[in-house]
């Protein structure tokens, strides 16, 4: 991927209406003097969901919410989300129909709209591919501002969703399981825009690929190395319920599940309390879960109570 980036910031390099290329969680325009936010997502039969277990309207939501959760990393308000699809041709058309009213109950709850999109036929596997666009009002939230000295904090609970994704993997559950919740019906932290739009954020990413993984990937675009503090990850009672019954470890998930769509940023020290609080008070938990230092680019050394450190890696990538 950092081969097809760099291609494509060579082709516009120069061109002042291009505001943030690849590598980041949208790309941003300026256009009419507007700078608009773009992203686009991709939700492909049996590498993100199975369809024993994954209702289309579970699908419809989750499809519309990955993409503006992309929109909110950049601090962008939503407008509008095309979606195109790939159908076998045998799905019902109550199915195809309910694949529409999750994607349509999830714009109405995210004040934006479904304008359009594409419908195609394919061999299969089902396909669908949510594109986002929305304002950025202020200068954009990326990945690279970070700087030494700066507090990490992450909104929710990470590794939630993927226990939920264990659990229906395994049939552990059913479908409609309430602990399965994160995983089929992300919620995008668009709530927290307008408190943080004044907040001191230096860098910001949204949490899809796991933890360590996109800790790893904001630390490598600000030149820093981050420590995680293992102690102070946030490991909910759903999270530690769900596994006990798959069998897997609460924090390795917290650190390498995948599909939260959380928020992780990072504010100076000093402001650290007074950002958590700003989060909380829209009822979205918050936690300061480790720092940002000097070193190699890119390096996540996580930390444990007694002081003993390890270097990080994991999370979900395509290659």
């Amino acid at each position: 991927m950092e081969r097809v980036c760099s291609r494509l910031s060579a082709s516009f390099a120069k061109d002042p209406q291009i505001l943030v290329g690849p590598g980041d969680d949208t790309a941003v325009v300026f256009i009419g003097g507007s700078q608009i936010a773009l992203t686009t997502d991709s939700q492909i039969e049996d590498i993100h969901f199975r369809r024993r277990w994954m209702s289309l309207f579970d699908l419809g939501w989750k499809s519309v919410a990955i993409s503006l959760s992309d929109l909110c990393a950049m601090g962008a308000r939503p407008i509008a989300i095309v979606l195109s699809l790939a159908l076998t041709g045998q799905e019902p058309m109550e199915e195809v129909d309910q694949l529409f009213d999750g994607a349509i109950t999830a714009c109405k709850r995210f004040s934006c709209y479904l304008v359009g999109g594409d419908v195609a036929r394919s061999p299969g596997p089902v396909l669908v591919v949510s594109s986002a666009i929305g304002v950025v009002a202020i200068t954009p939230w990326t990945r690279s501002g970070a700087k030494e000295g700066d507090c990490l904090l992450v909104t929710g609970c990470p590794g939630e969703a993927a226990a939920g994704f264990l659990l229906l993997e395994k049939g552990i559950v059913a479908p409609d399981d309430p602990m399965t919740l994160r995983f089929r019906r992300p919620e995008p932290r668009l709530n927290l825009l307008d408190p943080l739009l004044s907040a001191p954020l230096h860098a910001v990413i949204d949490v899809s690929d796991g933890l360590a993984l996109d800790i790893f990937r904001l630390a490598q675009s600000s030149g820093l190395t981050a420590e995680i503090f293992v102690d102070q990850l946030p490991l909910s009672q759903t999270l530690r319920d769900a596994c006990s019954q798959v069998g897997a470890d609460p924090i390795d998930l917290a650190l390498t599940g995948g599909e939260d769509y959380e928020l992780l940023l990072t504010v100076p020290e000093e402001a650290a309390v007074r950002v958590r609080q700003t989060i909380e008070a829209q009822g979205v938990p918050a936690t300061v879960i480790g720092r940002m230092t000097t070193g190699r680019a890119g390096l996540v050394v996580a930390v444990d109570e007694g002081g003993r450190r390890r270097i990080l890696s994991g999370g979900f990538q395509h290659f």
